[in-house]
């Protein structure tokens, strides 16, 4: 193998490595008290199953959590309620896709904690 290929294999394995790596992360978000809306980075889900933990930390409302698609416009592709001092851990099937967590109070009473991953 001449040094010019070696160069490019070296390179095209660091790439693969690194999308590996990438796949494997997971996303975080903490909804503050009275905030009533936070939204996690973006992250891409390539292998079909994601995994959600979130927890109910304070206030008195109940807290939405939904999983949110990126591709068009930003729809909700699962979304679940929970209760102060509760917590959600779901595995779920979705297509392979770029994606972020989304945390909500309609009233601003909640306030929590969410991670996104692939499953």
């Amino acid at each position: 193998m001449t040094q010019e290929n070696q160069s490019h294999q070296n390179t095209t394995n660091e790439l693969e490595n690194n999308e590996e790596v990438e796949t494997q992360a997971s996303v975080s978000v903490t909804l503050p008290l009275a905030a009533g809306l936070a939204d996690s980075p973006k992250i891409d889900i390539l292998t079909g199953k994601a995994r959600v933990t979130a927890s109910h930390t304070s206030g008195y409302s109940p807290m939405v959590i939904r999983i949110m698609e990126t591709t068009f416009i930003d729809d909700v592709v699962k979304s679940w309620t929970i209760d102060p001092g509760t917590s959600l851990y779901a595995e779920v099937t979705i297509p392979k896709d770029t994606y972020y967590l989304r945390l909500m109070s309609h009233d601003g009473g909640a306030g929590g904690k969410g991670t996104l991953g692939p499953a």
